[in-house]
């Protein structure tokens, strides 16, 4: 397993890749969360609400192909990285999506360092943690996390965990809306585009206070000047964000 490690913060991409190759319950239980997801796009009520409702559906499903996963060698994370990265760049060919892929891009670019930080950890005992660990729903995880969990540690753990199901859903979301040739109400869009924005700087700022990503390390920038370019991407889209907060939280 040391040479194939999972994205955990992925895993409807993964399990979207397999569709066709999938024991019937997960088959079943991805068929809802996608009829879940188009029905939500339709624009009734605020995505805001409506991710909201689904934060659970998409926990719990998340949680028991995180199990799976981590039960064989499927995926690589290079792999899968690249994969939906090709993904996301193909939803540049669709102008009504381009602002939103923009931000599913920077929310990409967030995941990234959170991922990279964590492959530094020993990966090899999390995921056997996880493939023998029981299972238990978004309730009681969050139950479980309140109750065990000093303040202000716990809100931070849920508000990190849901910002990466956030980032999720809306990736997933405007899969979706490309596969399936949806044409949902402007307003839609434009809410998804905030949403993963927001989303994403929390998720960022969270890892950092909890201590996942060390920011201290991006401050020892080479001599050379030959900063990662994608940081400097980062920090650039921030900007134009206007999430000055962010930049300064980080610094």
């Amino acid at each position: 397993m040391s040479a194939q490690r999972n994205n955990y913060d992925m895993v409807l991409f993964q399990m979207m890749a397999l569709r066709s190759h999938l024991e019937r319950p997960f088959f079943n239980e991805l068929s809802k969360l996608l009829e879940l997801t188009k029905y939500s796009l339709k624009g009734e009520k605020p995505m805001k609400v409506s991710i909201d409702r689904l934060l659970p559906e998409i926990f719990d499903f998340r949680l028991r192909a995180i199990k799976w996963l981590a039960n064989g060698d499927t995926f690589s994370l290079p792999e899968m990285m690249d994969d939906v990265a090709i993904q996301v760049k193909e939803l540049e060919s669709n102008p009504k999506l381009q602002i939103l892929t923009e931000n599913i891009q920077f929310a990409l670019r967030c995941n990234k360092r959170v991922v990279d930080s964590i492959m530094n950890a020993n990966v090899g005992a999390i995921e056997s943690g996880i493939a023998e660990s029981p299972e238990f729903n978004y309730e009681q995880f969050v139950g479980s996390v309140t109750m065990n969990v000093p303040s202000p540690f716990a809100q931070k753990i849920i508000n990190f965990t849901n910002s990466s199901l956030y980032i999720e859903f809306i990736m997933l979301s405007a899969i979706v809306i490309e596969e399936e040739k949806l044409n949902p109400p402007d307003h839609v869009l434009d809410e998804l585009a905030f949403l993963i924005a927001d989303a994403a700087q929390e998720y960022s700022a969270l890892a950092v206070e909890l201590g996942i990503i060390k920011m201290g390390v991006q401050k020892q920038l080479p001599s050379s000047g030959d900063v990662d370019k994608s940081f400097v991407d980062e920090q650039a889209y921030i900007s134009e964000l206007g999430f000055g907060d962010f930049a300064n939280g980080i610094d």
